[in-house]
């Protein structure tokens, strides 16, 4: 009504009118041997959140952006927020160092 026949656009018909492709760098990691902890529901708390903890840190320093955590595993994306033409070394760098920082925990 009071738009003089035409249909309003939804919402959704403008944001998928804005939507561009974009090759992204992925990072998937989950922690091998994580379902042994589950017998002490303690030592895997603990280990759970050193584990998010220290990939979050590290993926925000290497300006990735993290997917919300399932279980064991770790998903992060670099070139999503904004482009970068080096999102690929960062995603690796980020890896390298999630290496050695989770063989510390």
């Amino acid at each position: 009504p009071g738009t003089g026949g035409r249909r309003k656009k939804s919402r959704v018909h403008r944001q998928v009118g804005t939507l561009s492709h974009r090759v992204v760098s992925v990072l998937q990691m989950d922690m091998g041997g994580f379902h042994l902890l589950a017998i002490d529901e303690a030592a895997m708390l603990a280990a759970h959140s050193s584990v998010i903890q220290a990939t979050s840190e590290v993926i925000q320093a290497h300006g990735g952006l993290s997917s919300p955590f399932t279980g064991d595993k770790v998903l992060a994306f670099w070139n999503v927020r904004a482009a970068r033409s080096d999102h690929a070394l960062h995603c690796v760098g980020a890896a390298q160092e999630l290496l050695v920082a989770t063989q510390k925990l």
